[in-house]
């Protein structure tokens, strides 16, 4: 067993560094250089529609293109060079499209490890969901330009903010920091408000107006800890535990320590209920990044703590917490810091093992926005579900056949 035990590396702590553009301090993005969410696209194949209309938004913001019909020329063409976020330390919800002006907020664990995670526009639409409108530009303006340039000078005059803290103390609040995530948003801004007053003027004004109608900001503060976790159990914890979980549009992955390389299938098509009237029979299959919040016991892992979310997908409270039950039976430990209230404080499951899925017959569960096959049309659903057996059989089998040569 490593120095580091699986619930060390869960309950290190993880906190905020600061809020900077993508190109500042992610290596690999640059012009026509982006990021997206999930395992790596085939080559060859189309992308799909709200990939598409992300990267068209992301050239109009960056300039190199003057008018949607060309942004979307470039992207036909094959124009826009594509990388994995996950491979460069950064988890991206829904498409996790990241350019290079792209406002990102930077995570650091102790040790001084850093990750990133694009900073949420807003709760209408966005870059992230395929989106490419005039308003959708002018938000990642704003976030590049006002809000996190604001955020980062407010993070130096203010007290260190510990994320796995706010995480914990949010789950007592009814949020599970995937799909719901008012009260940590609150208690950021809270912390942070003071300082932003400091900054003041126009600039102090327009980002405490941008936290007004985005109660989901956390999200991303949530992603970026649990990339941060992840990438340390990969490194240092046992073999078999999921370390990456992601779907590019096409394909559903996962990655698995004391492996390499990521295993997928095909990626999930529901089940959702529709949101803000959003035309469920037009969904795209699943895209994001964010099913990582689940790996290290938060999101669905931890829906029994968020019975409004519950509510909204169509769960009752006993079936939140049969299904809290259920994911306990494919993870390898309960979280040392995420707990129940409606479990006498019981952690959470969390780290889920690929064995036990496999033994068990129970596929791990994740919370989900679904976004229309269509660009530009933006998110037509959410729900829960289920992430594909497929890719922990193969994952199974890779880990017997390395632990089997190793015998040898």
């Amino acid at each position: 067993m490593p120095a580091s035990t699986l619930e060390d590396l869960l309950a290190s702590p993880v906190r905020l560094a600061g809020y900077r553009l993508a190109a500042e301090v992610i290596p690999g993005v640059g012009p026509r250089s982006f990021l997206h969410s999930g395992p790596p696209l085939r080559p060859g194949e189309r992308l799909p529609g709200a990939l598409r209309g992300a990267l068209t938004a992301g050239l109009l913001f960056e300039g190199e293109a003057a008018t949607a019909e060309e942004a979307a020329g470039i992207v036909e063409a094959g124009g826009v060079a594509l990388t994995p976020c996950q491979q460069r330390r950064t988890a991206g919800p829904l498409t996790g499209v990241v350019t290079p002006r792209t406002a990102v907020l930077v995570a650091e664990r102790e040790g001084g490890e850093r990750f990133y995670a694009p900073v949420h526009e807003g709760d209408h639409g966005g870059m992230r969901t395929g989106m490419f409108d005039p308003p959708t530009v002018e938000r990642l303006r704003l976030l590049a330009d006002v809000v996190a340039p604001t955020l980062d000078e407010a993070l130096r005059l203010s007290p260190p903010i510990d994320i796995t803290a706010m995480q914990a103390s949010g789950l007592h609040r009814g949020d599970e920091c995937h799909n719901r995530n008012i009260a940590s948003t609150s208690a950021l801004l809270m912390a942070l408000a003071p300082a932003i007053a400091k900054v003041g003027g126009d600039r102090a004004a327009r980002t405490f107006a941008y936290f007004a109608d985005t109660p989901q900001h956390f999200i991303s503060l949530s992603v970026a800890a649990a990339k941060a976790t992840a990438d340390a159990v990969h490194a240092c914890g046992p073999a078999g535990i999921v370390t990456g979980v992601g779907m590019n549009g096409r394909e559903f992955g996962i990655r698995v320590s004391g492996l390499d390389g990521w295993f997928t299938a095909p990626s999930p098509t529901g089940p959702m209920v529709s949101l803000d009237g959003g035309d469920i029979t037009r969904a795209a299959p699943g895209e994001g990044d964010s099913p990582m919040i689940e790996s290290i016991g938060l999101g669905a892992f931890a829906l029994s703590g968020a019975l409004g979310l519950a509510h909204a997908l169509g769960r009752t409270a006993a079936e939140a917490s049969a299904l809290v039950a259920e994911m306990r039976r494919v993870t390898a430990a309960e979280s040392p810091v995420f707990r129940l209230p409606c479990e006498d404080f019981r952690g959470t499951p969390a780290a889920i093992d690929v064995r036990k899925v496999v033994a068990e017959g129970v596929e791990p569960a994740t919370t989900l926005g679904f976004m229309h096959r269509e660009p530009g049309r933006g998110r037509v659903g959410v729900g829960i579900m289920r992430m594909p057996m497929a890719a922990f059989e193969l994952a199974a089998a890779a880990l017997d056949a390395a632990e089997g040569a190793a015998d040898a």
